[in-house]
């Protein structure tokens, strides 16, 4: 090893174990030259050198001591020299770069010459450890955070560091033993290859070792190291708990690209996976190794099938009187910035407020359980929830998480349709916004909680009832996804009716996999006594989600079929197979709505689309692929039964509260809404009158018909009119008091 100085940047351990294994260290030289023979490594000429300096920006001084060169023989020379950034690549006109490559910034706000660009880590400081890139790119975060705020970047910063914390060892129990050593492979088997030198401790060394720390598990929780922490890293206010629960089959995703794996009641199945880059596929084989788990561990099964609850009349609308508002601290972390019993004084005296709470979490069920108990006790009709949830929308937005899904799910199924739930953003509108600042922060939540309260106060309930689902799945499919699906389906239990008519077709011309795979399914369809008739001539879809009324036309008789779940398959299907598809259909109106324009083919854009927007209609559309295996065929029908089956599980539906109704004395028929919804169909009444008329649990609620309705038949009680009166006066009467 050549060095330039005794001061190696090395770790002083792999400086000592380099002497142990025998290797030598020259001080104070310099290469100048690598030297070769026929093209192949010979030696080194070096130089010593003196009075050896680190320049700030990185550059090394020496001095070369003349008439001290010499060749050093060598058959292969590793350079380990350090590293530099490449700044060029990142194309950034005039930005101010170093000697030594590394970009200028401002050191406390890590800002370059040029505004609203920041730079921070090696590229700024060149090679050093993780926790300065990590606090270089904090730094970074706030200072773009101000910039884009408008807030001074400097003001209240400083790069002094806080003082350190004086603590008496003296004090403290430490053991008395020194660090225990690394074992390490035996020097003459070292160059056996490249094998593992540092071979580990043992657990009872590492267990020893552990005892040597200063009581760090016993915390006082005297809070120093939160306040010592330069990058608030250290957060006392959370806390950790350990929790038993019990469950009837675990699935472990390890990794999706590798493998899925099931343990159900301690039996493990494990499904091998080929490399997938597809995400797409990858969600198939989740919802289709969740039932199969859910299969095994007995969790659903013909036993536990829901009978068929009746169909409730529509209610009216109307609430009770009085708000209960619950302010969510979102497991603590809003608490630090927000005074919440200053909200909880000022709410008290308002104006139609019944009851205030201050609750931990509203996301978990525990949380909508007390919602509920508070609310019923304080006899309030509707509830006023400020937390992280915006609306109460049932469509999936770029800005909804997993808890903002859960807290509305969750108020859904233990509230009752009458009392609504009115939501305000607290956390991202105040606590995030104005963290700098508790006071401003309180005062902005508080006028966005009293506006809410002011909103609830004229909101009325939408009074649809809910509607029994019949626990039969028809099958529309003549390729083995819906043959799976089919499977998946009568294994549970329920009634199923496939058509499929691949009876009269011939599997001789697939391929073995496929040729096995539909045998098998074939063999499982007649064991399970799956209703199994052939394709039809013509299919009509008549009735509400969850009662569909299905004729099924062949040459020369017909069937009806009551379902509650539809399974289309749209692979291997040409436009001869369905072409009863048409326009006054139920299934072509909702796959119109659906569709991509794609020329003269039919492109669904499919798969991502029950994940967001959360059908009601009862539904399941398999997209085709050109490019699936067999496997992957199956699993996609696997994936669609899981989400029939829980859709008819949960025994009835209710349509979304923000469904419209159309008031048919108001209707002319102008078939203007039909025209932007395809679920909207015009009908002809007895009296010869052209009505439009939607069902609710087929509406997604997004208010568009609403507009273009020319004479106000359309409504949307849950969004309606006086709503946005309520909001307009909250706004205009804030902006006069200001």
């Amino acid at each position: 090893i050549l060095c330039l100085t005794e001061e190696m940047t090395a770790v002083p351990e792999e400086v000592e174990e380099a002497k142990r294994e025998g290797i030598p260290i020259d001080y104070n030289c310099s290469a100048l030259e690598i030297l070769s023979v026929n093209g192949k490594v010979s030696g080194l000429r070096v130089i010593n050198v003196r009075n050896v300096k680190f320049e700030d920006d990185g550059s090394i001084s020496m001095e070369q001591i003349a008439g001290s060169e010499f060749i050093l023989p060598a058959e292969r020379v590793i350079i380990a020299i350090g590293q530099k950034p490449d700044s060029s690549v990142l194309n950034i006109k005039g930005l101010n770069i170093a000697r030594n490559s590394t970009i200028e910034v401002d050191a406390l706000t890590l800002e370059t010459n040029l505004p609203g660009i920041f730079a921070g880590g090696d590229g700024v400081t060149g090679s050093k450890d993780v926790v300065s890139a990590m606090a270089a790119g904090l730094r970074a975060a706030e200072s773009i955070h101000r910039y884009l705020q408008g807030i001074p970047l400097k003001e209240g910063r400083s790069l002094e560091l806080p003082k350190p914390v004086s603590v008496d060892i003296e004090q403290r129990k430490a053991a008395p033993y020194q660090r225990a050593k690394m074992p390490a492979l035996n020097l003459s088997r070292r160059k056996e290859g490249s094998l593992e030198t540092n071979l580990g401790l043992t657990p009872e060394i590492a267990e020893k070792e552990s005892l040597r720390c200063l009581d760090c598990a016993g915390c006082c929780e005297c809070q120093e190291c939160e306040k010592a922490c330069e990058v608030n890293a250290v957060n006392l206010q959370d806390c950790c708990s350990e929790q038993q629960i019990e469950s009837a089959a675990l699935i472990s995703f390890l990794n999706l690209e590798e493998e899925l794996m099931v343990t159900a009641r301690h039996k493990q199945n494990r499904l091998e996976t080929p490399v997938s880059t597809d995400w797409k596929a990858d969600i198939h084989k989740g919802a289709a190794m969740a039932l199969k788990a859910a299969l095994e561990s007995g969790l659903i099964s013909a036993e536990r099938i829901p009978a068929v609850q009746p169909q409730t009349a529509v209610q009216e609308s109307g609430v009770k009187t009085g708000a209960a508002v619950f302010l969510c601290s979102c497991g603590g972390n809003t608490s630090a910035v927000l005074d919440f019993a200053g909200l909880e004084n000022n709410l008290l005296g308002l104006e139609g407020v019944s009851a205030v709470h201050k609750i931990m979490q509203s996301c978990t069920t525990e949380g909508a359980e007390e919602i509920k108990k508070i609310s019923d006790a304080a006899g309030a009709g509707r509830v006023v929830l400020a937390s992280c949830r915006c609306c109460n929308w049932e469509q999936v937005c770029f800005s909804c998480s997993d808890r903002r899904i859960m807290c509305q799910e969750n108020l859904k199924n233990k509230l009752p349709a009458e009392k609504p739930v009115e939501f305000v953003n607290i956390r991202e509108m105040a606590a995030w916004l104005y963290r700098d600042n508790p006071a401003e922060a309180t005062q902005v939540a508080l006028e966005a909680i009293t506006a809410g309260v002011k909103r609830a106060a004229g909101v009325k309930t939408n009074g649809f009832g809910k509607t029994g689902v019949e626990a039969r799945v028809l099958v529309i499919s003549r390729s083995l996804s819906g043959w799976s699906a089919a499977v998946r389906l009568a294994q549970q239990g329920y009634a199923v009716t496939l058509l499929s008519g691949l009876e009269a077709r011939t599997i001789k011309g697939l391929s073995a996999d496929f040729r096995t795979a539909a045998d098998d399914l074939l063999k499982e369809i007649a064991r399970l006594n799956v209703d199994m008739l052939p394709w039809p001539d013509g299919l009509t879809i008549n009735g509400t989600p969850g009662q569909y009324e299905a004729e099924i036309r062949f040459k020369p008789s017909a069937k009806k079929v009551i379902c509650g779940e539809i399974i289309l398959d749209l692979t291997d299907l040409s436009a001869e197979d369905i072409k009863w598809l048409n326009e006054s259909n139920l299934l072509s109106r909702v796959l119109k709505r659906l569709q991509v324009n794609g020329g003269s083919e039919t492109h669904i854009d499919l798969d991502l689309y029950p994940f967001t927007i959360r059908e009601t209609a009862g539904i399941t559309i398999i997209q085709p692929s050109l490019d699936r295996n067999c496997d992957e065929i199956i699993t996609a029908g696997e994936a669609a039964a899981a989400q029939a089956s829980g859709y008819i599980y949960h025994q009835s539906i209710r349509p979304r509260g923000s469904a419209v109704v159309i008031n048919r004395s108001l209707c002319r028929g102008c078939g203007d809404c039909s025209q932007i919804c395809s679920l909207i169909e015009l009908k002809l009444a007895a009296a010869g009158v052209i009505y439009a008329d939607v069902s609710p649990a087929l509406c997604l609620g997004c208010g568009t018909c609403t507009a273009v309705c020319p004479t106000g038949a359309i409504k949307q009680p849950a969004q309606s009119e006086e709503d946005l009166e309520v909001a307009l006066e909250t706004i205009l009467n804030e902006s006069k008091t200001q």
